[in-house]
């Protein structure tokens, strides 16, 4: 996708992509790919009925 992108975009200056923090295999194959962490992000969930 990234060499689709820079043929066919080749305006496109800053691309972003996002893992989970437990996917090291992922985060590892983007890291060697040039992409470095900038931002981390947390995201919660929670059932209804447990809101008080």
């Amino acid at each position: 996708m990234l060499f689709f992108i820079q043929e066919k975009l080749p305006e496109v200056i800053l691309i972003h992509t996002g893992n989970a923090e437990v996917n090291a295999p992922m985060i590892s194959i983007n890291e060697r790919m040039g992409f470095r962490r900038y931002l981390t992000d947390k995201c919660f969930t929670v059932k209804l009925e447990n809101i008080v």
